[in-house]
């Protein structure tokens, strides 16, 4: 059942946006895991490949990749959401984006926070207090979505609805053309 947020921007535009459902937004997480586990396998394969147990380059190569999957996994949804205006890969495949509450493209320090939150979600019974905590609040939010502000939507899809009006149609039909109409006959004396 989808649900809907109204938003004011500040310059006291309301816009409505649908909320994303727990199931698209699970569904979106699980691609992004998906594509955060691709990177971690080809940045461990790349570091192998070039420093293997024995090789002289191990102790610099294995911590440089470790930290390289520190950052693939912390730093995936924050880099995503600032740079691709509040999506990750999984939202966009999914048309789900992040916004603040009044409507606005989400920033690095709320995307930061918005992410902190993960920690509880990998906590062994932190998942369910994410969705506890997402059927429980207002706007389908997660613990990070609380402390950040934010709210997960669901884009209108490419030529569908959109939140402004649609334009007036014209009442008369337009004026007639000024250009003398081509003639048939002309053509028939060549």
């Amino acid at each position: 059942m989808p649900e809907d947020i109204r938003m004011t921007t500040p310059e006291n535009i309301e816009i409505r946006f649908e909320l994303a459902g727990l199931a698209t937004r699970t569904r979106a997480f699980f691609y992004d895991c998906l594509y955060q586990l691709l990177l971690a396998i080809a940045i461990l394969f790349v570091s192998v490949t070039i420093a293997p147990r024995y090789s002289p380059y191990y102790d610099l190569v294995m911590p440089l990749s470790i930290g390289l999957n520190f950052l693939v996994f912390w730093g995936y949804h924050i880099l995503f959401e600032t740079l691709m205006d509040g999506q990750t890969p999984g939202k966009r495949h999914f048309g789900l984006r992040v916004v603040t509450l009044d409507g606005q493209k989400i920033e690095f320090f709320p995307s930061m926070v918005r992410n902190l939150g993960r920690i509880v979600d990998f906590l062994p019974i932190g998942f369910l207090v994410g969705v506890v905590t997402i059927l429980a609040s207002q706007h389908q939010q997660r613990i990070g979505d609380l402390f950040s502000r934010t709210v997960v939507i669901r884009e209108a899809p490419a030529g569908g609805p959109s939140s402004l009006p649609a334009a007036p149609t014209p009442t008369s039909p337009p004026p007639p053309s000024r250009k003398a109409p081509r003639r048939n006959h002309d053509r028939q004396r060549l």
